[in-house]
């Protein structure tokens, strides 16, 4: 029972002790200096003009057509943007027109076919602003040499018809493509 006891004074003794000195204000004041002055740079200027949402022909901006590209999928659109990006089909099977004249009627159709066959076929990226990369819109089915002769930061317009799935497979694109006539 002695044992006991002594333990239980001994903790009473530690919290005592505990409660008076552990506790304390902090002697140390923080320094405030009155003559401190603070220097933040110059706001930066926006200045850059938004594109058109819809230009007065009717045609959407890219940025317009992939936000309501719920309200667009499956109907026919018109969009206007730059070429931010061409992406030529690899292989070499694309071909001039010129050589394509000067060809008989079955090299033609043998040539068509290696062009159906490039993977993937050449397609391109149209943008509002060509250094964008969140929001492009893909543009498929426009012929190889079309494709090719086009340049970064050209403004172009196209016809055709939005989705998410081009025609055959070939390209699945969750916000969107527009599939136009070669």
């Amino acid at each position: 029972m002695n044992s006991s006891r002594l333990c239980l004074t001994a903790v009473t003794a530690a919290l005592a002790v505990t409660t008076l000195f552990g506790c304390s204000e902090p002697t140390v004041e923080p320094s405030v200096r009155a003559d401190a002055e603070v220097r933040l740079p110059e706001p930066p200027e926006f200045q850059e003009k938004p594109p058109a949402r819809r230009y007065p022909d009717g045609a959407y901006s890219v940025l317009t057509l992939m936000e309501a590209a719920d309200r667009n999928i499956g109907k026919e659109v018109t969009v206007r943007g730059l070429v931010a990006d061409t992406v030529l089909c690899t292989g070499g099977q694309d071909s001039e027109p010129r050589q394509k004249a000067q060809q008989g009627r079955a090299e033609k159709r043998a040539l068509e076919k290696q062009e159906e066959a490039c993977h993937p076929p050449s397609h391109l990226y149209l943008a509002d602003d060509v250094n964008d990369e969140g929001s492009r819109l893909l543009i498929v089915g426009w012929s190889p040499n079309k494709v090719r002769g086009v340049r970064r930061g050209q403004e172009l317009t196209f016809r055709g018809t939005f989705g998410r799935v081009s025609e055959g497979g070939v390209f699945i694109r969750q916000a969107g493509l527009l599939s136009v006539a070669p």
